[in-house]
């Protein structure tokens, strides 16, 4: 599902993506009402190129009809396999947000992708994120000066998340949780739990 341009690279029919869509959103509130969730994480998307003003007014157009308390909006990269992408910077995210939106969630490799590609310094892109209402926190990485986010562990070898501004900014928010995020079976999460472990107590 892609909240800010739903027929963006998708070939099928738009009466079927908005069907999807339609679908997608109201399995996802049915979960979060049964699980009892707090929270309700999603991503603005990707756009064509030329296409940054029409995804905006979509994405309002997507509150306007799938508003909900616990949605929380999260940063991404600001390429995806050459897509540009919403929401990329503190700022962005305030915009998108439109005032409805009052929690976000910082997804630290999306940021450090983000800050690559934008060829500005880890730590002043990291900084605007103060000003939010940060709810929860992603946390994986990613190639040395990489503007892709390949959830890689926190000890890769050829890692470049730089930790130290990370878990500084984590250790002024102890409230907010932390999420491990991988494409990896659960006995792996537990051994990447003992590494986040050992990196925050350095």
């Amino acid at each position: 599902m892609n909240p800010c341009a739903p027929a963006a690279y998708n070939d099928r029919p738009l009466t079927e993506i908005k069907k999807h869509v339609e679908q997608a959103m109201n399995q996802t509130l049915e979960a979060a009402d049964t699980l009892g969730a707090e929270t309700i994480i999603i991503h603005a998307g990707w756009y064509e190129p030329g296409g940054r003003s029409a995804a905006l007014d979509e994405f309002t157009r997507f509150l306007d009809h799938y508003f909900d308390p616990r949605l929380t909006l999260e940063n991404l990269p600001a390429v995806f396999r050459g897509r540009p992408m919403l929401g990329t910077t503190a700022e962005e995210l305030t915009t998108l947000a439109g005032g409805k939106i009052t929690r976000f969630c910082l997804d630290f490799a999306h940021l450090y992708c983000a800050a690559n590609h934008l060829k500005i310094p880890y730590p002043e892109a990291l900084e605007p994120f103060q000003a939010l209402n940060i709810r929860h926190f992603h946390l994986s990485n990613t190639e040395d000066g990489s503007i892709a986010d390949r959830h890689l562990p926190l000890d890769h070898p050829g890692g470049g998340l730089p930790f130290r501004d990370v878990i500084q900014y984590i250790r002024t928010r102890p409230e907010v949780p932390v999420s491990l995020e991988y494409r990896k079976p659960a006995g792996f999460y537990a051994s990447q739990v003992a590494v986040f472990d050992a990196i925050y107590r350095r």
